[in-house]
C-alpha cells in the first residue's frame, strides 16, 4: 500500500492537514498489515478482512 496514496485521499478535503494525513496513512497502513498478517484471519474471506480494516480506520477517523 502507497501511504503517499492514502495521505491524499487523507487531505483532499481540507480538514486533515498534509502532516496530519502522513501520519494517519502510516497508521491505516500498520492496521492493513496487521489485518492481513494475522494468523486468525487466515480462514477469513477477503471480504471479511476488509471490514475489519476499514471499521479500524473508521474509528481513527472519527477521534
Amino acid at each position: 500500500m502507497q501511504t503517499e496514496a492514502v495521505a491524499a485521499v487523507l487531505g483532499r478535503d481540507g480538514r486533515i492537514g498534509r502532516g496530519e494525513a502522513a501520519t494517519l496513512a502510516q497508521i491505516v497502513s500498520a492496521i492493513t498489515f496487521v489485518a492481513m498478517s494475522a494468523t486468525i484471519n487466515a480462514a477469513k474471506a477477503v471480504d471479511e478482512i476488509i471490514e475489519e480494516i476499514a471499521s479500524r480506520v473508521r474509528v481513527m477517523l472519527s477521534c
